[in-house]
């Protein structure tokens, strides 16, 4: 009996250490062969539960790619998360985000003052035609960055859903940067003390000062998205080494293919310069993980502009959704876990899904995952991301058979 005491109390001790270990916020993430079957199967459950014709998938542990694969396929692409290019959707606020702090970190001048872009600055310094004392000209770079200008979202302004006599809506048809500039300078910021509201026409914004800020000596020969694109492909993607990403519209580079879009939806703001700045970089899952391997470097900004876009800058998300409770930085939604603290941003545009997360532990260890596909299902796939890092964390997960519930999907 004192031997059965003994053994008792002994693997008591062992599931308390065992327990204690696993929420150790210390402790690194891990992968191997397993993993990469928990999560292949996971993905694939998914894949078939909502017909997703091609999913890529990837994870890295910090700083070294433990994971790329691609599954299923359309017909029209090989499946291979190397060579593979989707729409990455608001996904690219990131790469906006880091552009614009990239600019502040290399002390760029503005034309308009001849002083260095700042956080603080605000839009009547930058732009020549919004009035400083106005409600537009007060709101600042670091309000449009973190999503607490108030100013509306064009991309639920009914003005754009509305067919008119043409019977197409604005939002299916193409439209210049600067028409939509002329549409945007009468948006005021909403009544009341500035909150997170997520609202696109923050980082429609933020791509107009790279323009402002880089173009060259003689603007009407260089259209506005040329600047900017050449912007963000120069200082961020040559930093990062993403050869195979670019921008919506063009022909994807030697050696990559772009995959076919699924639309479950009618196809909206994909024409011309709606996406600017907001979601209208095409890329792999590849790329995306050399993306997080180098912004987490401090290869693409310095470690003291990383440290400021990941700090959350807005009060909690108070809506339904699979961000509540989160907050808001630069490019991502920020969440306290029992062990590390996740950033993650997920977007949804013309046929194509995108989320993308990195979570960080105290002591320094990190890990990102991502998950691409090309269908804009109506069903939230941001869980999948999550539940790749909880299994590279450790966490037990059903091996196969798990979908995802109405709670995950938000």
């Amino acid at each position: 009996m004192r031997l059965f005491k003994l053994c008792g109390l002994s693997l008591a001790v062992s599931m308390i250490g065992a327990v204690l270990v696993r929420a150790d916020p210390l402790r690194a993430f891990t992968w191997d062969a397993a993993k990469t079957q928990r999560v292949v199967e996971l993905v694939r459950d998914f894949q078939t539960a909502h017909k997703v014709p091609s999913v890529s998938i990837s994870a890295a542990i910090s700083g070294e790619a433990v994971l790329t694969k691609g599954l299923g396929a359309d017909g029209s692409v090989a499946v291979d998360g190397e060579e593979v290019r989707y729409r990455i959707a608001s996904v690219t606020k990131q790469c906006t985000a880091a552009a614009i702090l990239a600019l502040i970190e290399d002390r760029t001048v503005i034309p308009k003052s001849s002083k260095p872009l700042t956080l603080d600055t605000s839009l009547g310094e930058i732009f020549p035609k919004v009035a400083p004392t106005s409600e537009l000209g007060r709101v600042t770079v670091h309000q449009l960055l973190t999503m607490t200008s108030s100013l509306p979202n064009f991309t639920n302004d009914p003005l754009f859903y509305d067919p008119g006599e043409a019977d197409h809506p604005p939002a299916t048809r193409h439209i210049s940067t600067l028409d939509l500039v002329e549409h945007l300078r009468k948006y005021k910021p909403m009544k009341g003390k500035p909150a997170f509201v997520y609202s696109n026409t923050n980082y429609f914004g933020l791509a107009l000062i790279i323009y402002v800020l880089k173009r060259d000596a003689y603007p009407p020969l260089t259209p506005p998205i040329a600047v900017v694109r050449s912007y963000i492909r120069d200082r961020l993607f040559a930093r990062a080494g993403m050869t195979m990403s670019g921008f919506l519209g063009e022909q994807a580079p030697t050696g990559s293919v772009d995959a076919r879009p699924n639309h479950k939806h009618v196809p909206a703001f994909h024409r011309g310069a709606w996406a600017e700045g907001a979601g209208d970089i095409v890329s792999t899952v590849s790329d995306v993980t050399r993306w997080n391997i180098a912004l987490m470097s401090g290869t693409v900004i310095n470690e003291a502009m990383l440290e400021t876009m990941l700090t959350p800058a807005s009060p909690p998300v108070t809506s339904a959704g699979p961000y509540k409770g989160w907050r808001y930085a630069m490019g991502w939604y920020v969440y306290d876990m029992p062990d590390y603290r996740l950033y993650q941003h997920d977007g949804i545009f013309s046929g194509f899904r995108a989320s993308n997360a990195v979570a960080r532990k105290p002591g320094g260890a990190w890990m990102s995952a991502t998950v691409l596909a090309n269908s804009d299902i109506p069903v939230d796939f941001v869980q999948l991301v999550r539940r790749m890092i909880e299994i590279g964390n450790g966490n037990v997960l059903p091996k196969s058979g798990h979908r995802l519930s109405e709670e995950d999907r938000g």
